[in-house]
């Protein structure tokens, strides 16, 4: 992996965390803040408009909402962000696409029975060139966790 390849996916993350913040903030969650690494277990932090703190990935998509019927998430992420909920945090997913953006609870999630599927993937987020088998899970978007841009204005 080169320096500029690492620096393209740093500034792809960024301006990920930029749009989730933003996009957040309109849903009245406060005192958010990002990371320091781009490969932490989580993105953001902050409080829900509930109050709740929360532990938020972001992760943004580079297709249209509809593009696919259900959400990948990694099974290795949801297992590591639903470990928050022993801490009191909600587990959020936040995928940003071109045309909207879709919110995940992933402590509502968990109670779904969810089923492990093998998926070639790129290996790395950074190193998209080779592939290699991971077990994700396939989430459901609710209308009410999905956002369109005509009524977000996320770009």
């Amino acid at each position: 992996m080169n320096d500029s390849t690492t620096n393209d996916f740093v500034n792809f993350e960024l301006d990920g965390r930029e749009k989730a913040i933003d996009f957040l903030n309109r849903l009245k969650f406060t005192n958010l803040a990002s990371t320091v690494n781009p490969f932490d277990t989580f993105d953001l932090i902050g409080f829900s408009n509930k109050s709740e703190p929360c532990v938020i990935e972001v992760k943004t998509r580079n297709v249209n909402i509809d593009s696919y019927p259900d959400v990948l998430i990694e099974k290795h992420k949801f297992e590591s962000l639903i470990q928050y909920t022993d801490l009191g945090f909600i587990p959020l997913y936040l995928c940003i696409y071109k045309d909207g953006i879709i919110l995940f609870n992933l402590k509502n999630e968990k109670e779904k029975n969810l089923i492990v599927s093998p998926v070639d993937c790129p290996s790395t987020t950074v190193e998209t060139k080779s592939i290699t088998k991971k077990d994700c899970y396939f989430l459901k978007p609710s209308i009410k966790g999905t956002f369109k841009n005509e009524t977000t204005n996320i770009t």
